[in-house]
């Protein structure tokens, strides 16, 4: 797992799956909005049935995670003030979460197909984004 950080702030986090191993990897912090986890089972490991309990939460902006399920993206990150502060790659497999600042993405193969996961509700692009 790899941050993008300047001072004490993580603009983005990322990951590949380049060694599963049976273990399993949280992303973000308790204070985060978008958390996420990497989990490596071997056979007849269980992860226990389960529902989440209602707990309101104020989410005052949104967080996303990228996740890339064939070719290649080019993913660039950005502080709040528009300084590039990093340029990576997300393959197959491979995990961003991007925490605050500017994001953007390029498609660097053919074919190129990747979730894009948020807190809903989307209202519009006009309410929800600023762009670079």
């Amino acid at each position: 797992m790899k941050k993008v950080s300047l001072k004490d702030k993580v603009y983005a986090i990322y990951d590949h799956v380049d060694n599963p191993k049976n273990e399993v990897t949280w992303y973000g912090e308790k204070e985060d909005y978008l958390q996420a986890s990497k989990m490596g089972f071997d056979v007849d490991r269980e992860f226990r049935t389960h529902k989440h309990i209602p707990r309101p939460r104020e989410i005052p902006y949104t967080q996303e995670a990228i996740v890339v399920i064939s070719g290649v993206l080019e993913a660039k990150v950005y502080d709040d003030n528009k300084n590039i502060l990093s340029t990576f790659l997300l393959y197959n497999g491979s995990i961003g979460i991007f925490y605050h600042g500017y994001h953007g993405f390029k498609s660097m193969a053919d074919n190129t197909i990747f979730y894009e996961i948020k807190h809903g509700q989307f209202v519009g692009v006009k309410e929800d984004k600023v762009y670079l």
